[in-house]
């Protein structure tokens, strides 16, 4: 049976098989039988949980049905080790190259972008594979706007993005993808002192907080499942931020599990992806080496910068600019 009968004789997948049937595009494609896809379906109980989407328009509608499917067979012992998957939908926003899913191991089994839980017996065709979802999987917004949906985890870099007009429709977006290492809210405590980091969002500290924004933000999707790795699971590549300088991520573990950390932080959240490139949230905030030190690495209670030292690894990267009004961190 090939993959698209088993979708439309499903019990528990009228509603996703109804759109389908709607989407000429898409039903051709599957219809065809000449390559092999996996299709992530929501189930009926997906659906009804998802309140207002019978009043999206027909683009959306169709966006959506294609970011369920990816092309080429996968197991769901396949899916265990992918970290990412490039689906069919080709996004605008990066430059028509094909939007991903982001693949996960929860407590309860496989997880889709941290929210779709695969249930139920998957369903393997000729062509290919169905694996059924307690979620609806839509097309993910800008890196700027997924930040701004995580207030208790993101919120402080939220801010300093909006604040130095960086929130990714600007000069991070010159008609290209980006990667965002976001620091956690957490992290911002740790990393620096109460006195810099009130600095940062000072009228005073605008520029440092510009620079430092930018040292957060690469040009290009970089993604931590790529990359060659050794027999060991151990990987590094360099990737350079908006300031030019070089920036390392280091893997060591198996695909999709491993330990990641980017100049000697760790990652806690990876490989988010966005309308616009993809989202890793970190555990520290990435700084420049300080004069005369080797590594960036900065944190711990013990640790935490000052606001000289905020200006003595992001001076060569600050030019004089005015400010904004402060604001109370």
């Amino acid at each position: 049976m090939s993959v698209i009968d088993i979708i439309r004789q499903s019990d528990r997948a009228t509603y996703f098989s109804k759109l389908l049937e709607s989407y000429d595009k898409l039903r051709r494609m599957l219809e065809d039988g000449s390559r092999e896809f996996t299709v992530f379906v929501p189930t009926d109980e997906a659906f009804r949980a998802l309140e207002g989407f019978e009043r999206s328009g027909g683009a959306l509608l169709g966006e959506m049905l294609e970011y369920h499917v990816v092309e080429g067979r996968h197991t769901a012992d396949g899916l265990r080790g992918a970290g990412t998957l490039a689906t069919v939908l080709e996004e605008y926003d990066l430059g028509g190259r094909r939007q991903r899913l982001r693949i996960g191991v929860g407590l309860l089994g496989l997880e889709v972008n941290l929210y779709g839980r695969v249930v139920g017996q998957s369903k393997e065709g000729r062509d290919g594979m169905v694996h059924y979802l307690d979620g609806v999987l839509v097309p993910p917004p800008r890196c700027a706007t997924l930040a701004e949906a995580l207030p208790g985890r993101l919120g402080t870099f939220s801010r300093a993005l909006g604040r130095t007009e960086l929130g990714m429709e600007g000069e991070s977006r010159r008609g290209g993808s980006v990667t965002l290492f976001a620091p956690s809210d957490e992290a911002w405590e740790e990393t620096l002192s109460g006195e810099g980091r009130r600095f940062l969002f000072s009228r005073e500290g605008t520029a440092w907080l510009r620079a430092l924004v930018r040292y957060h933000v690469v040009e290009g999707a970089v993604y931590m499942g790529g990359g060659a790795r050794g027999e060991d699971g151990r990987g590094s590549r360099e990737v350079r931020n908006l300031l030019g300088d070089k920036v390392s991520v280091e893997v060591d573990g198996p695909e999709g599990a491993g330990v990641v950390r980017v100049d000697g932080v760790a990652v806690s959240v990876r490989d988010v992806p966005a309308r616009d490139g993809v989202l890793h949230v970190l555990d520290g905030v990435l700084l420049p080496p300080a004069p005369g030190a080797e590594t960036g690495v900065a944190g711990g209670r013990r640790g935490r910068v000052s606001v000289e030292g905020l200006k003595a690894r992001l001076g060569r990267f600050v030019k004089e600019a005015d400010g904004v009004e402060s604001e109370e961190l």
